[in-house]
Parts: C-alpha cells; sequence; structure tokens
C-alpha cells in the first residue's frame, strides 16, 4: 500500500515531533510500509538517509529510526503527516521507539570482502624504496600485485568511507608512508 502525504503547513512543522508518536501501531504500520517498499526507496519517500548510529529491530528485521518515526507520525496523524527530517535522532528518537516497546540496536556492518595476503607484503621487501615504474625497474608481474594491492586499497577505502560513522570524508589517495606489515613488520609503502 502506496501512501502519499500532502503538503506539511509551515506552522505545524514547527510543533511537531517525534514525542507526538505514542502508537506502537503506527510504527507498524510505518515497519510494514518499508518492508513492501524496500529500505531505500522508504527512505527516499521520507527524505532520510541511513542510519549510521540507530535502528529499530523488529523480527530481524533493520528499521532507520527517524525516518521510522516520521513516517509512524503521518500514519498516527493523518492530517498533519509524516514528519519532515528536520529533527534530531539520538536519545530523543530512541526512547521514544523504546518507550513503545520496540528494540534498538546498532546498525548491521558487513565485513569488507578485500583481503591481502603474505605476497603483498613480501613485494614491499623486494621495493623497500620508492623507484621509477617501468618494466626496467619492476617487472610486469610486480607491477599486476602493486596494481592489485592498489585497487584493493581503493576498495577497502570506500568501503570504511560508506561504511564508518566518521565526520571526515575519506578518499583514496596517493601517498608515501609507513605502514606495518603483520608478517615482515614496518615497511615503507609507496601507493
Amino acid at each position: 500500500m502506496l501512501v502519499t502525504w500532502p503538503a506539511i503547513p509551515r506552522t505545524l512543522a514547527v510543533i511537531m515531533g517525534p514525542g507526538d508518536v505514542t502508537s506502537a501501531d503506527a510504527v507498524l504500520r510505518a515497519m510494514r510500509e518499508q518492508d513492501e517498499l524496500g529500505r531505500d526507496a522508504f527512505l527516499a519517500k521520507y527524505g532520510f538517509k541511513r542510519a549510521t548510529k540507530f535502528v529499530a529491530i523488529h523480527d530481524g528485521k533493520e528499521y532507520d529510526s527517524k525516518a521510522l518515526l516520521a513516517a509512524a507520525h503521518g500514519f498516527q496523524h493523518p492530517d498533519q503527516g509524516p514528519l519532515p527530517n528536520r529533527f534530531s535522532g539520538g536519545d530523543h528518537t530512541t526512547n521514544r521507539l523504546q518507550a513503545l516497546g520496540f528494540t534498538i540496536g546498532s546498525p548491521a556492518v558487513g565485513s569488507p570482502t578485500v583481503q591481502f595476503r603474505h605476497e603483498d607484503c613480501e613485494i614491499f621487501e623486494r621495493y623497500p624504496k620508492p623507484v621509477h615504474w617501468d618494466e626496467d625497474n619492476i617487472p610486469s608481474e610486480d607491477q599486476a600485485l602493486f596494481k592489485s594491492i592498489w585497487g584493493r586499497l581503493k576498495e577497502l577505502a570506500t568501503w570504511v568511507a560508506t561504511t564508518a560513522d566518521i565526520d571526515v570524508p575519506l578518499r583514496p589517495f596517493s601517498s608515501h608512508y609507513l605502514a606495518k606489515c603483520p608478517f615482515t613488520g614496518s615497511v615503507e609503502l609507496g601507493v
């Protein structure tokens, strides 16, 4: 069931808040709507992003706490509609959901699929200092391994940037720095 809401008058937007959601049934209706639409479509409909700190957990599924309360407000108060994304999450949001009998947890974060091997560290032992990148200095097999390592580092950086709860934007970049290899100790890593 797809529900659309009329525009919310500015005067109501100022006085409405998550505390106005007092019906567990309204929250369950919002959960059913997310199940029907899918998480990303549900978040887009209500103007929210994925939760990085708190989710409601119900029947083994995760529901983004702010978006859930925003939608539940619309179900409980159809004349006012859903809450706009103008309220803070955290304790205010999670306490409201807990008071209605819902469990709060942290969003599940899958492990990165990137793996590094012993041979990845060994190549840095063969090249302890930066060298000019050509066939005379670095054989094509080693170049392929360096490129593979670089690709995996970029993939890992992307995973960290999208799953970590940080305020600093992360981007893969070129740098020379010291890194401790778990197999060989500290080596200079020029990527």
